[in-house]
């Protein structure tokens, strides 16, 4: 029923208590109903997949092939200013997001958007992973904005490793949302 109200997701996504139950429940598809497709390459099957680098012979749309076997790897020895995101066919107010972690995710990165891909407001800094296999976390977002672009940023990676990784990523929001 709440996703299917408009006055009541609009009301429940704007309270940010609301906002983080509705994040880790599993109405999340029903209340915030953009997300980004199943891709099956950087451009399929809408939308176009955005990253910094990626490991040779590595695909980086199957960060968000929603196969948890899968993940975005960034080139070797590349560790810093890296990202990995979104671009929608059209501005969407991104609400929420969610991150399957791999033992390469750094735990300090930034949520960004864009409606020119270059110029990027910072939509939330977090440093809540664990850099382990299939940790998954999700985080809601104070914003009110349309965006085209969505990115997560990694500004430096795991003391140690020689890469970085992320399993899946996913944003949540309404088409809705003004």
């Amino acid at each position: 029923y709440i996703g299917a109200n408009n006055y009541s997701a609009d009301t429940l996504i704007a309270d940010s208590t609301w906002l983080n139950a509705i994040a880790n429940s599993t109405y999340i598809d029903s209340v915030l109903n953009v997300s980004v497709p199943t891709m099956t390459s950087n451009t399929t099957p809408s939308g176009q997949v955005i990253y910094s680098s990626t490991r040779s012979n590595e695909y980086p749309y199957e960060c968000f092939s929603k196969d948890i076997y899968e993940s975005w790897v960034g080139a070797h020895n590349n560790l810093t200013n890296q990202y990995i995101g979104y671009k929608f066919t059209y501005p969407v107010c991104i609400k929420t997001f969610k991150i399957i972690e791999h033992e390469y995710t750094p735990s300090n990165y930034r949520i960004e958007a864009s409606n020119d891909g270059s110029n990027w407001t910072t939509l939330g800094s977090f440093s809540d992973g664990t850099s382990i296999h299939y940790h998954e976390i999700t985080n809601s977002l104070d914003n009110d904005t349309k965006y085209l672009y969505y990115r997560m940023f990694i500004p430096n990676g795991i003391s140690g490793k020689d890469t970085i990784a992320v399993r899946e990523l996913q944003f949540y929001g309404r088409e809705d949302v003004e």
